[in-house]
């Protein structure tokens, strides 16, 4: 049987030796974890207090049959081996999402240097500094436009 996760550019394959449900035949199941950065794992041990409704007291329900099991995700410093944590809670903070799952598609603004996900080829900025970039080219192109207008008035033809 094997079995592939998804994950991004920084991830690593580990092998695992798993029994087959019907016998003692053995075969290799390959799983992929995503590596994570200790300043990530802060981030993502915050974000599962915050935001895991499965997480009780250091706890995981979904782990718990009967006795308490502590949460993976949040003794495990250097990958995401939970499951439920990568596609329901992580995306919630867009930012971590896109600089662990998303290495291959993130950019970098140009103004606040921080990395986002692209909507378009061509986007320069994160959607933060694209609104405020937006007036701002919005401002110099009226700019522009009067003092065109206010020569072309003031002109004298002799």
């Amino acid at each position: 049987m094997r079995h592939r996760l998804t994950g991004g550019r920084n991830s690593i394959w580990r092998k695992q030796q798993a029994l087959q449900i019907n016998g003692s035949n053995c075969e290799e199941m390959k799983i992929m974890v995503i590596k994570i950065t200790p300043k990530q794992s802060k981030r993502i041990n915050a974000l599962i207090r915050k935001l895991c409704c499965n997480y009780v007291d250091g706890n995981c329900l979904l782990l718990d049959n009967g006795e308490e099991h502590s949460c993976v995700q949040c003794i495990s410093r250097y990958g995401i081996y939970c499951n439920y944590f990568k596609n329901a809670v992580l995306p919630a903070d867009r930012e971590l999402f896109a600089e662990i799952m998303q290495p291959s598609r993130q950019k970098r603004c140009q103004i606040c240097k921080s990395y986002f996900v692209p909507r378009a080829k061509n986007q320069r900025y994160c959607p933060n500094c694209a609104a405020v970039q937006k007036r701002k080219k919005a401002a110099e192109r009226q700019r522009r436009k009067r003092a065109v207008q206010s020569q072309a008035g003031f002109r004298t033809e002799s």
